[in-house]
Parts: C-alpha cells; structure tokens; sequence
C-alpha cells in the first residue's frame, strides 16, 4: 500500500508557472499535490475539487476553482483528456516531483493514445472543470484552429477589469505574442542574391559566411 506523503519542494515558490497562477489558483495547485492520486490523476470536478480544498471559506465557489484549473490549464501545469467519455485531468510533471513508492491502482483511467497532449494543445477544460461551459477561456481552442487572435482578457473579466488580475496579464500576453508572430509573417523575408565574398575578401579570411573557400585565389563554392 502506497504511504500518503506528497511533496512541496522549495522550487515551487520560484516557478514562473505557479507564480503565473493568481494568488488563490496558487492555493488550489498546492491542495491538487494531496487530492491527486498516486499517478497524478484526478476528476474533472470542481466540485469535488472545492470540497476537498475550500469547504470552508465562503467566499470561495465552485465556479472559482473551475477558473483555477482553467488556468493551469493554459500554462500546461495539467493536461485534460477524456475516455469512456469521462473527463480527467492529469499532472504532466508528477513523476519528476513525487516519488510514490507502490502506488496504489487508481479508479481513474490513464489517458489512451494522444487525448492528454491533443486537449492540451487545443486549450480546452473538460465540460465538468468548465461548470459547464465546456472552456475554460471561452472558445479558445476553436478560436486557434481558425486562426483567430486569442482574447485579450481572462474569461473572469472578458470585457478587461481596473483591478489587477495576473490572468489578464497572462492573456494580454499571449495576445501580444500572437499580434507579433502575425506581423512577422506578413513581412516578407528579403531575398539575398548571390554572395560576392567582398566581406570575407576585405577581412582577409580563407572561409565566407557562405560556406565558400578560397582555394588559389578563387572562391569555391562549398561541396
């Protein structure tokens, strides 16, 4: 039988992915390292999820903690997959921080074939971890398959909020990113013509940043 002890390493309190976390999805992941099972596995359910971590304070709802996971989610901390039509998430990096010596077998599947990772490119949270809305940024995954720019605003606050909200931070970056990326490819790259040598002549060098040699006083063109 597998002992009940997890670990909290030091490091965590230095990832820039838990500390990309708002301050109560930070709460969240530390409660996930107990609730998960001994394979880094769980439900797709905030409810269970709330009532093993939050029964407690009543400031803290179900729908919040879906907004927790949906932001592991985008910052690749859990992966979703489904089987049997069930949905399940899974810790990508269980195995490198939990050392379970005789794990016990779980009631929950492991993910077959491709499920974790293609759920996890996509951007989309189990219809169960969404409260229902099946995302947890809204449309993020279709958006992305189009083409579309990613919202600018968490889904908390898809109209922007005055007040700080490190989620929002996050989307307005990944919103930067993805404006860049599509200027990028709307500049041309120039074409280079042919290579004269003239740099490498001038600095008196035997090989040209083309790959070409001087061999008796004439350039050769590497094999």
């Amino acid at each position: 039988m597998a002992k009940e002890i997890r670990t909290v390493k030091r490091d965590l309190w230095r990832s820039d992915d838990f500390n990309g976390l708002s301050r109560d999805a930070r709460l969240t992941w530390v409660a996930l390292i107990s609730y998960a099972d001994d394979h880094g596995r769980f439900k797709a359910d905030p409810r269970e999820l709330w009532a093993f971590a939050w029964l407690h304070d009543g400031d803290m709802h179900v729908e919040d903690v879906g907004h927790h996971l949906a932001e592991m989610v985008e910052r690749g901390m859990i992966a979703p997959y489904s089987v049997d039509g069930r949905d399940y998430f899974e810790i990508p990096t269980w195995s490198k921080h939990q050392r379970v010596d005789n794990a016990s077998k779980s009631p929950i599947p492991a993910p077959r074939g491709d499920s974790p990772q293609s759920a996890a490119v996509r951007g989309e949270l189990p219809h169960a971890a969404a409260g229902g809305e099946g995302r947890g940024e809204e449309g993020r995954g279709d958006a992305a398959d189009r083409g579309e720019p990613p919202a600018p605003f968490c889904s908390k606050h898809p109209g922007g909020t005055d007040d700080p909200c490190r989620a929002c931070g996050n989307a307005r970056r990944r919103r930067d990113e993805w404006d860049a990326e599509v200027r990028n490819r709307a500049t041309p790259t120039p074409k280079r013509g042919p290579c004269d040598h003239s740099k490498a002549t001038k600095q008196g060098l035997t090989v040209c940043e083309c790959d070409a040699r001087l061999e008796d006083g004439v350039w050769r063109a590497a094999a």
